[in-house]
């Protein structure tokens, strides 16, 4: 019988290849990819036959581009979903103290599930990485109590690396919703958190015991509902500083790459009312 062959994203503080192993077990074939879109595009294209996309979290919200994985991939429907504990560390060399850390590399998705930490340990300074797996093999190569990477304790199944910090993440309960994705439409179990999945462009509005116990621990952190997508429910709240999956920043690592700042009107952007006042009213130099 042909093993299951499941696309999950590869970075080692997402969490992917645990909940595809929750989801179909250990005996699986997995197929890494860096991008969300990848994912959703392998399944349906047949490239790999299940997959897996983190869709929230406890302490960022909405992974808006999973959902918009899954909302632009007609040919997939979400099947089946799970929830992982997503508990973050700081890694670094052997033996290593925390006193002797003074940069960081991170994901920017996990520095902000970190920010805690990392508000007290400001002589920490941190640099964004998108991939946090290369991050890891670099620390261990360096072998510099100066150099620590932020990621989960699967690292040290294949790195010689040390824990310097456990559970850095801003909550001890913090968890990820994953959800399985196929070509195949099934009919999900009774009493499954999902509100998407059955149709393409569909939602389904129950929700079961899994979904008000995440929503239990979730409703605190979260601020009110964004609009839901057409298959993937309705998120809490999209973290701002999320990087696309395509290579993008958040945040002040955008600022700092050159990306447009959001307070500022682009050319084909309606300035507001205050800038347009702002603009209207002379300086008192001029007067």
């Amino acid at each position: 019988m042909n093993r299951l062959r499941v696309a999950y994203q590869q970075e080692l503080s997402a969490f992917g290849e645990e909940a595809a192993n929750q989801l179909w077990g250990g005996d699986v074939d997995l197929i890494p990819f860096r991008d969300f879109a990848d994912i959703a595009a392998s399944v349906a294209t047949g490239a790999a036959d299940r997959g897996v996309l983190p869709i929230e979290h406890t302490i960022v919200g909405s992974v808006q581009p999973s959902h918009d994985a899954i909302d632009g991939t007609a040919e997939i429907f979400a099947v089946t979903e799970t929830v992982v504990p997503s508990q973050l560390c700081l890694l670094g060399p052997a033996n290593a103290p925390l006193s002797a850390v003074g940069d960081v590399f991170c994901h920017p998705v996990a520095q902000g599930q970190c920010t805690k930490f990392f508000r007290t340990h400001p002589r920490i300074t941190v640099h964004s990485v998108l991939d946090t797996g290369a991050s890891v093999l670099d620390v261990e190569n360096l072998a510099d109590p100066q150099f620590a990477v932020v990621a989960s304790r699967v690292a040290l199944l294949t790195h010689q690396l040390t824990v310097v910090a456990p559970d850095i993440q801003d909550r001890p309960d913090a968890q990820t919703r994953f959800v399985g994705i196929s070509v195949e439409r099934q009919s999900l179990p009774d009493g499954t958190a999902s509100t998407y999945a059955g149709s393409k462009r569909g939602r389904r509005a129950s929700r079961g015991a899994t979904g008000s116990l995440l929503s239990s621990i979730m409703t605190a952190a979260m601020p009110k509902s964004r609009p839901s997508s057409k298959k993937c429910g309705p998120p809490r709240e999209t973290f701002a500083g999320l990087a696309p999956s395509r290579g993008g920043m958040p945040g002040a690592a955008a600022q700092s790459a050159g990306a447009p700042n959001p307070s500022t009107p682009s050319a084909n952007e309606a300035p507001t009312t205050r800038q347009r006042r702002a603009s209207a009213s002379p300086s008192p130099r001029a007067r």
